[in-house]
Formats: structure tokens, sequence, C-alpha cells
């Protein structure tokens, strides 16, 4: 009788640990995100004004909470084979949630340079105010793009 297990490599291990620790923090967003959105969407009774603005606002964090659940997940379960399928489905909604945030940051800079122009505004401030309205969400974006796309790709 031939044993094919064989004990967890140090990759294993760390990819495990990873993968419960981004677990985690994507039950806390996507937990506390969802909570708070509900509470919004649905006071008085659901009469709110407030409920399409909540699930605007809100929306995007429970997508991505529920993103990183599933990629903590697929860390630290460390199955080969092809994705399941309802991490395939978040992985390419985190796909279209990176590129509608890219269009919104390259428009976020068409506006900050338009009322940087009118303002006459140093070159200085607004070279940081480019920065921060385009290099950091593009970083983030292209963080949450990955990791979809790593969800919707077979596990070797």
């Amino acid at each position: 009788m031939t044993d094919d297990h064989q004990p967890p490599t140090a990759e294993h291990r760390a990819n495990a640990g990873c993968g419960i620790a981004v677990l985690i923090v994507g039950l806390l967003i996507l937990l506390t995100s969802g909570l708070c959105t509900g509470m919004f969407a649905w006071s008085e009774g659901g009469s709110s004004e407030w409920g399409p603005v909540a699930w605007v606002l809100g929306g995007p964090f429970i997508l991505v909470g529920a993103g990183l659940a599933a990629f903590g997940m697929r860390l630290w379960t460390g199955k080969p084979g092809p994705a399941p399928l309802w991490q395939v489905i978040i992985g390419w909604l985190l796909m279209a949630f990176a590129a509608l945030a890219v269009v919104g940051a390259i428009a976020s800079v068409g506006m900050v340079v338009s009322q940087a122009a009118s303002s006459q505004q140093p070159v200085g401030i607004l070279v940081v105010s480019v920065v921060t309205s385009l290099i950091i969400p593009l970083g983030l974006t292209g963080l949450i793009g990955w990791m979809g796309f790593t969800l919707t790709r077979p596990k070797a």
C-alpha cells in the first residue's frame, strides 16, 4: 500500500497562513460594510431615500470584502484544479469593479487638472493632486484586478 500523502512544505504553510489572514480581513470588511449598508438601506422600514445611496457607497466595499474572503479561502485550502464557479464570478466582478475604478480615477484627474488650471495653483500642488487622485487609486485597483484575475485561474 503506497501513501501519496506528503507533509506540507514551507510554501504551503506560508500560503495557508496568509490565506487565513486575508480571509479574516475579508470577512471583517464584508461583515462591517454589509451591516452598515444594510442599516442605512433598510432604515425606517425600507422607506428611506438613503437606500440607493447606501448601496452605491457600500456595494464596492461589500464586493471587495467578499473578494478578499474568497481569495483567502483559495490561498488557505490550496486545492489544485479549476476554480469553483462562485470564485470565478467574484473574480470577474472584482475585475469589472477595477476597470470602472480606473475610469473614475482618470475622470478625477481631469477634474483636478481643470480646477487647477482655472485657479492658477502652483505646479507642485498640481503634481501632488494628480499623484493622489491617479497613482494611488490605480495601484489599489490594480491590486483588486489582480486578485480578481487570480480567483478565476486554475490552481496548479
